[in-house]
């Protein structure tokens, strides 16, 4: 077992605290700003169309993460 923990990069470390900023963006008290049922956006309740916003958005943060890391592990 070793103890070493393994470096993370620095576009890593951004990803994980927008990650936690999405989490939050989720919950009391950022959500209820967009709790309303009006207006309808693409045919989604405001809610439910920031709810998705939200998680699209942490997907495609991480969908690149995925990108650059795999870029440089190839370099070398």
């Amino acid at each position: 077992m070793s103890s070493e923990r393994p470096e993370v990069s620095r576009p890593g470390r951004y990803a994980m605290v927008f990650s936690v900023f999405a989490l939050l963006a989720l919950i009391w008290p950022i959500y209820p700003l967009f709790g309303g049922i009006r207006p309808m956006i693409l045919g989604m309740p405001l809610s439910l169309f920031y709810i998705v916003a939200v998680i699209v958005t942490v997907f495609l943060v991480m969908l690149t993460l995925f990108l650059w890391e795999s870029k440089n592990d190839r370099l070398g």
